[in-house]
């Protein structure tokens, strides 16, 4: 009797234990699993956490980074005073490449247009020496609009400002002119043409005869 009380005990606890064991295993395997899922989230893709930075030593990172930027700002100041040194110091140059691409704008014009010292005209006046000049007084020109005429008796003359607003919209000035030009509309070309009749306006007259010296 005791053999079979024995046998049955251990018949009866031998699934127990091996339900023990199982849930063991359970749990061992469920934080196991947990861990991984965690690190999952932290670390996406499993890519290793990189040490923490202290305070200090991102102070010191951003200090250098500022430094760094201040050095490169000051050199570009310098090249830029430099630049603008350059071109103060060279004004003759500057306004030479005006007046060279104020001259090929100016090639719109030549067609009704002289610009230069002769006496000559084509379908409209010559245009040497227009800026400053009185509207409508060229003496070698004889078919000005009656509207140039009554703007010339009226004391308007061609300012650089009058030019512009005249070049860039005749018919704005004077809208019973003659001129059948629809007017130029870019401000740079505007500037640059300017500045070549500025440049024919102001070159040398040609110097007079020396006197006779006695003899």
């Amino acid at each position: 009797m005791a053999g079979e009380w024995s046998l049955g005990t251990v018949r009866r606890e031998g699934p127990a234990c091996r339900l023990g064991s199982l849930r063991r295993i359970l749990a061992i395997a469920g934080r196991f699993l947990a861990a991984r899922l965690l690190f999952a989230r932290v670390h996406p893709g499993g890519v290793r956490h990189r040490p923490t930075v202290g305070p200090g030593v991102l102070m010191a990172r951003a200090r250098l980074a500022q430094a760094k930027g201040s050095e490169r700002m000051d050199r570009l100041s310098a090249i830029a005073a430099s630049l603008l040194l350059g071109l103060v110091a060279l004004p003759g140059c500057a306004r030479a490449q005006d007046v060279a691409a104020g001259q090929r704008v100016f090639s719109q014009c030549r067609a009704c247009h002289l610009a230069d010292s002769s006496d000559r005209n084509g379908v409209g006046p010559n245009l040497g020496g227009v800026v400053g000049r009185q509207a409508a007084s060229r003496a070698s020109f004889t078919r000005y609009s009656a509207n140039l005429k009554q703007l010339g008796e009226s004391g308007y003359s061609w300012t650089e400002e009058n030019l512009r607003a005249y070049l860039a919209n005749p018919k704005a000035v004077a809208p019973q002119g003659s001129m059948a030009y629809p007017g130029l509309r870019n401000e740079q070309q505007l500037t640059d043409v300017i500045a070549y009749l500025k440049s024919v306006s102001e070159a040398p007259a040609a110097a007079p005869p020396a006197a006779a010296t006695p003899g």
